[in-house]
């Protein structure tokens, strides 16, 4: 920021700033000049504000004489007006209690944390797990599903868990996988995903030669298995807080944040802190339109995350910037502990730390690469077997555990979607109804511009854009309802008055606002005066 204010400028960008936070709106020079602390006329505010608008630090919206602050101002409001308020002792506490009720589960913690930055911020809370390719696999879980189908289960030494379903062409013998599959992590417990990839042919080798078609899938489908793509990593919750916001009213930005968070690349890009030095520094991005992010990396061990809040461009940033560095300062706290040797961040019973990995098999196993004939290998298969029972049984005291786990997780998935798509409907019956009171407003100027002498040309143009209005509701389905001489429904007209008529049935005798339906779904009931039948009549 190369612009330098002068005091009086910068006290009218905070005060402008923190006003239009608070309320969304514009801020006039007049509101400005009644704030707290502001000791000058509403001229001498408005001259002040016509020099900020001048070198681009506020703007004025054509719809309003007040201004609201432009990216500069934004930016200049950040680096060198905000306050850094402190957290206050019960959001501290609120931070505290998901790192120490997440437990052993990295996954439970951070879609904790992602929830609690949504609550405190009132904004979108997004977490991303530390990068796949540098995570180190710690144990292989596998659980035959059918005679050709198998769920595999990586845990990684971050506590990052993913299952992955294999179909094997040919029947799996359950005693043999079991003996594979412990070989398989006696082999690649304790190295890098990437690098798993890279040598996993190497590294089996020698019982390659057995034909197994269990390890021959694992080895053939390696990329798949031992890659974390983007949406395993990405933990948000929050999306109904920014749909209160009066920005998200917006249905080009309501779709703009749809597209944002059905696109995790493009998400990562943004608010990714590429460089592991950068420490807990906290950085502010505006590269999204119509959006701010205010993001920090949080560390676990060696490996780093990033966790941001997302809100519109007014969101309060210095309240935002508190409530991430304390949950950045605890989560990496908890996460190095644990990989100092404090509690783990994994399931795992009696592991504490890297070094256990290596040292989790004591069994010598060595399985030769070439047989006499079938009997050897049947014979070294059972003694592989048998020396791993051990490994085995501890396996499957794990396997309802993470079978669960899978479907709690699908089950959430399904919700959120749900959730989603029901805030969606509700975001696009709010745009409709004020749609229709425009169309209100356009037939009363139609009423009152007939007792007027020379407004052809006035109704003319009003009628052209009542009739776009129309044309624009047909083409979503969007019809009026029939009311006046109908008979009444509740279903469908909302009784306003209440007159005594001469007819039999209660009827519509006049329509005050005309309902709307789309399709088989009601959109607006239509306000009308209902003929009640005399009460001698009946």
């Amino acid at each position: 920021m190369n612009e330098n204010l002068s005091s009086r400028e910068e006290l009218i960008l905070r005060t402008l700033v923190e006003e239009h936070i608070r309320t969304a709106e514009p801020v006039s020079s007049r509101t400005i000049s009644r704030m707290p602390g502001i000791d000058l006329s509403p001229a001498s505010v408005r001259n002040t504000l016509a020099d900020l608008e001048d070198i681009g630090m506020i703007l004025k919206p054509h719809t309003s004489a007040g201004r609201i602050p432009a990216d500069g101002g934004y930016c200049y409001y950040i680096e060198k007006l905000m306050r850094r308020p402190e957290l206050r002792e019960p959001e501290r506490e609120a931070i505290d209690a998901v790192i120490s009720t997440g437990g052993t589960d990295l996954f439970e913690m951070l879609e904790g944390m992602a929830k609690v930055l949504s609550r405190l911020s009132h904004q979108l809370g997004l977490i991303f797990s530390p990068s796949g390719e540098r995570l180190k696999l710690f144990h292989i879980d596998v659980h035959r599903l059918s005679a050709t189908r198998v769920m595999m289960i990586l845990t990684m030494t971050s506590g990052l868990v993913r299952s992955v379903i294999l179909d094997i062409e040919h029947e799996i013998d359950a005693r043999r996988l079991s003996a594979v599959s412990a070989l398989a992590n006696e082999r690649l417990s304790g190295l890098p995903l990437e690098e798993i990839r890279d040598t996993i042919r190497e590294r089996l080798a020698d019982v390659l030669a057995l034909r197994d078609v269990f390890l021959m899938s694992i080895v053939e489908s390696a990329e798949n298995i031992f890659r974390v793509g983007l949406e395993e990593r990405i933990h948000y919750f929050g999306t109904s807080r920014l749909l209160e916001q009066p920005e998200f009213q917006d249905y080009d930005r309501l779709r703009s944040l749809i597209n944002m968070l059905e696109n995790p690349s493009d998400l990562m890009n943004v608010v990714s802190l590429r460089e592991p030095g950068e420490g807990r520094r906290i950085r502010i991005s505006r590269a999204v339109e119509g959006f701010a992010i205010v993001c920090s990396p949080y560390e676990t061990g060696k490996e780093h995350g990033t966790m941001g809040i997302i809100g519109p461009p007014r969101m309060d940033y210095s309240r935002a910037m508190a409530i991430l560095s304390y949950a950045c300062y605890s989560l990496s706290g908890a996460l190095n502990r644990s990989a100092d040797g404090g509690n783990v961040t994994f399931k795992k019973d009696n592991i504490h730390d890297e070094d256990d990995i290596h040292n989790e098999g004591e069994h010598d196993i060595r399985v030769e690469s070439h047989f006499e004939d079938e009997n050897d290998r049947e014979v070294i298969l059972g003694e592989l077997d048998t020396e791993l029972k051990i490994a085995i049984d501890k396996a499957a005291e794990f396997e309802d555990k993470y079978i669960r786990l899978a479907a709690e997780f699908d089950n959430y998935k399904k919700r959120r979607d749900r959730i989603f798509n029901e805030q969606l409907a509700s975001a696009r019956d709010s745009l409709v109804r004020r749609m229709l009171d425009i169309l209100d407003n356009f037939e009363r100027a139609l009423e009152s511009s007939e007792s007027l002498v020379d407004v052809e040309s006035v109704i003319e143009g009003v009628e052209l854009i009542y009739k776009q209005m129309q044309d624009l509701l047909a083409s979503e389905n969007i019809v009026p309802i029939s009311a006046e001489g109908e008979s009444f429904d509740p279903t469908i007209h909302e009784a306003v008055a209440v007159l005594p008529c001469e007819d039999d049935t209660e009827k519509v005798l006049e329509v005050v606002q005309k309902g709307y339906r789309q399709g088989d779904r009601l959109v607006r009931p239509a306000k009308v005066i209902v003929g009640k039948p005399k009460s001698g009549d009946r």
